[in-house]
């Protein structure tokens, strides 16, 4: 009957070990998330800003190139226009 008590109290002990041990690495596990929390906020920032620029020149050459294209397509057209002779 002593053995099975005494286990019992090992076992409380391991777990009280064990939980605390989990606590420290997750108290650590926490301070260094919140310690990059702030780098990685304006690196995230910095991406969404760079990304906004990149789309936005991306307009800027589509409408460059549709203005181009249809300078072309209508300089074609008007060259194939016949001139109504006087």
């Amino acid at each position: 009957m002593l053995y099975g008590s005494t286990m019992g109290l090992l076992d409380g002990i391991e777990r009280l070990i064990n939980e605390h041990g989990s606590s420290v690495i997750l108290k650590e596990r926490i301070a260094l998330a919140n310690d990059k929390y702030p780098r990685l906020n304006r690196s995230f920032q910095h991406l969404i800003s760079e990304s906004t620029i990149l789309r936005l020149r991306m307009s800027v050459f589509a409408l460059i190139l549709k203005r181009r294209t249809f300078r072309s397509t209508n300089s074609k057209n008007e060259s194939m226009v016949t001139k109504p002779s006087n």
